[in-house]
């Protein structure tokens, strides 16, 4: 009978969900993926127009970063395009200027800026900033700001830009960070380029099939990613992954962070181009996404008008295509989908649609995106 007591209190207390305690933190940061920086190659490109037009772009987020004046910017990588010498350079000096300004960069490389020189990486972009601890094997590195503890990780260059993998020495390394950031009962927040919740192992997902467990074991429950040009909002169990979406790409959104004691605040803000652009640079991003908009409804009446014959139907179903595509690249399809799916029109389209690539992937989209990513809170402990 003692035996049998004693098996049962011990399997309760190992099942039983470990609390953890939070030294207040005061913190405030923008959180910016994607940025994909280039050199204008002399073409458009129809997904991110402002591809072409990246100096001004960047130019207009240094301005509005340092008007608004956060603690921190948070870079979750692709930061340049291909990895050339001249895009790491125009980083740097981007890096170096909002260092002079008093805000901390904590930046993690992405699988675009491996497919260049790793080392030149190391050289011109890892001396700008301020880790606590390195890792020996990969770029990863922590650092601290406002009592928050920041895992920025380097799931890129062990394998080179593929596949996010971190190697198993790293993973040793990221344990003994997050026990002592227990210890020192701090906020964690983990950055990676690729995901922890969303997409296949081989394409969008970190590869390290333990690190999930490993996060929320240590009382992780903020993730930051990029990689899909998505903004997406993920959760699993009490863990908060906050996918970001591509900079360039209309509607251009940034993550703005607030953390006061335990209760932290997200949500997403677009470049302002009319205050902050350089050089009156804001007319030609506005005529860039004019125009993106009527390719955009071009392309959705290609998809539906071999389909839909009646005219009445064809135009609603245009504008739910519109409204969907719309609320997706705000991270608010939550928001909208059931609007979407009870819509008279919705079973049109998703009949014109059915054997696209287009129509599955909306019907999933529409049942799994679940959470707003465009804004949320949540009590840490809690």
């Amino acid at each position: 009978m003692f035996i049998l007591i004693v098996f049962l209190v011990s399997s309760c207390t190992s099942d039983a969900p470990e609390s953890f305690s939070y030294v207040p933190a005061d913190l405030s940061a923008v959180i910016v993926s994607d940025l994909h920086y280039m050199e204008p190659a002399g073409f458009e490109n129809p997904i991110a127009p402002l591809s072409e037009y990246m100096p001004e772009t960047l130019q207009t987020l240094l301005n509005q970063i340092i008007a608004e004046k956060p603690d921190v910017l948070i870079m979750t990588g692709d930061n340049t395009n291909s990895g050339k010498t001249g895009e790491f350079h125009a980083l740097a000096s981007f890096l170096a200027r909002i260092k002079k300004e008093g805000i901390q960069p904590v930046i993690i490389p992405g699988n675009h800026d491996m497919h260049g020189i790793p080392q030149e990486y190391a050289e011109l972009i890892v001396p700008l900033l301020s880790p606590l601890s390195r890792d020996k094997e990969t770029m990863s590195y922590t650092a601290e700001a406002g009592n928050v503890i920041f895992l920025a990780m380097d799931d890129s260059s062990f394998l080179k830009g593929q596949e996010g993998k971190l190697p198993d020495s790293t993973m040793k390394w990221l344990q003994k960070q997050l026990e002592d950031a227990n210890r020192k009962q701090r906020i964690i927040i983990f950055l990676s380029h690729y995901s922890l919740l969303s997409g296949s192992t081989e394409h969008y997902r970190i590869q390290n099939e333990d690190l999930l467990f490993l996060l929320e074991s240590h009382g992780v429950q903020l993730c930051f990613s990029g990689h899909q040009h998505a903004q997406r909002h993920l959760v699993h169990n009490s863990l908060h992954e906050l996918i970001s979406s591509s900079l360039p790409s209309f509607p251009c959104l940034f993550g703005k962070l607030e953390i006061q004691g335990t209760r932290l605040q997200y949500h997403t803000e677009s470049l302002d181009f009319e205050q902050f652009a350089p050089n009156g640079f804001a007319e030609t991003a506005a005529s860039l996404q004019e125009a993106h908009t009527v390719s955009q409804s071009r392309l959705y009446h290609s998809l539906l008008a071999e389909k839909i014959s009646d005219a009445q139907t064809l135009k609603q179903a245009e504008a739910l295509l519109n409204t969907f595509f719309s609320s997706y690249a705000k991270g608010q399809i939550s928001l909208t989908a059931e609007d979407i799916k009870t819509n008279g029109a919705y079973p049109a389209l998703k009949e014109a649609l059915k054997d696209t690539n287009y129509g599955p992937w909306i019907e999933s989209v529409l049942e799994t995106d679940r959470y707003d990513a465009s804004s949320f809170a949540f009590t840490y402990g809690h």
